[in-house]
């Protein structure tokens, strides 16, 4: 499936020269949202960074997109603003996926918890402004239900069943199902941050670290055999890109906590635990994840370590041109 991207914004690059540059109203809007307002801020995104009318620069650029978020100090994911009236969705689902990643926390590890303020040198859980989940409120055996008991229990019962419809929205996001949001996720740091909502002076708007989505997203997949899926569309897509990322994490030594079950196996990240190219991509295939050209499809998993390919030393399952077709 091929999705066209909408221009409906432009922006000023070089200001001496005035030179104009159409990106989409999405990308207006994380720019917006990232942008500090005391302090300048180096920021690198592909809808301008990368001429998408050149064919030629960005086949070059496909083989640095490794290099490019493995070296960031952070990679800042945008996931759009929520529906009108619907405001209050990003807090709700960040919720949820705290209360589902401490369920699997460590000893002595500080509980997985969102904030709402701005973006910072490295993402705290410990500031004034953020928002923990009650422990008392882990989620409930019957996802999506609100249960017959009475009392404090039937209480009790429909707020959690509240907790687990507010995944919804948040799994149902387009993002989940873009094919070059894996190799975004796979290869970048443990500071990643998910944004979601208006900015922080509207009181909605909310970031949560990846590494709680992940290690949340593993819950949900380890409950699979009674929880319905089909309630929450991109869980799978992140299961994805979260083993891949714990994959990458464990090549580079990290030692911070991970998930449980990876989908391609519980070793160390040597050549034996890697799937073979054609399985990311038939994973990719089965998961119906999107790109605006269809090459990307492809194009987009290059960086990612493979059975039989090396992208830090160059060795890649083919070499992207978007002068040819697939």
């Amino acid at each position: 499936m091929a999705i066209q991207p909408r221009l409906q914004a432009a922006i000023f690059i070089n200001r001496c020269r005035h030179i104009q540059t159409p990106i989409t109203s999405n990308l207006a809007d994380a720019l917006r949202r990232f942008r500090s307002p005391t302090d300048g801020r180096v920021v690198w995104a592909d809808g301008i960074c990368i001429n998408q009318a050149d064919d030629r620069e960005k086949g070059h650029q496909v083989r640095l997109m490794r290099m490019i978020y493995k070296r960031a100090a952070r990679v800042l994911v945008w996931l759009g603003r929520p529906a009108p009236g619907d405001e209050q969705q990003p807090r709700a689902a960040f919720d949820a996926l705290c209360a589902l990643a401490n369920q699997t926390r460590a000893a002595g590890e500080p509980p997985a918890a969102w904030d709402d303020e701005q973006p910072s040198p490295a993402i705290t859980t410990t500031s004034s402004s953020t928002r923990r989940t009650d422990p008392d409120d882990s989620l409930p055996p019957s996802p999506f239900s609100s249960g017959t008991a009475n009392g404090g229990r039937k209480r009790t019962s429909a707020l959690l069943a509240d907790r687990w419809a507010a995944l919804a929205p948040f799994y149902a996001l387009p993002w989940f199902r873009r094919v070059w949001m894996i190799q975004e996720i796979a290869l970048s740091s443990a500071s990643t941050a998910l944004h979601w909502g208006l900015p922080p002076s509207s009181g909605t708007g909310a970031r949560i670290a990846w590494s709680h989505v992940a290690r949340a997203t593993d819950r949900i997949v380890a409950l699979k055999h009674r929880l319905p899926l089909h309630r929450l569309p991109g869980a799978l897509h992140a299961h994805l890109m979260g083993s891949l990322w714990q994959a990458e994490q464990r090549r580079n030594g990290s030692r911070i906590p991970l998930m449980t079950t990876m989908l391609s196996g519980d070793g160390d990240g040597d050549d034996e635990e890697r799937m073979t190219f054609e399985e990311l991509h038939a994973k990719t295939v089965a998961l119906s994840f999107v790109a605006s050209d269809p090459r990307d499809r492809v194009y987009a998993l290059l960086g990612i370590p493979t059975r039989e390919t090396e992208p830090d030393d160059g060795v890649l399952y083919l070499e992207p041109d978007y002068g040819v077709n697939l």
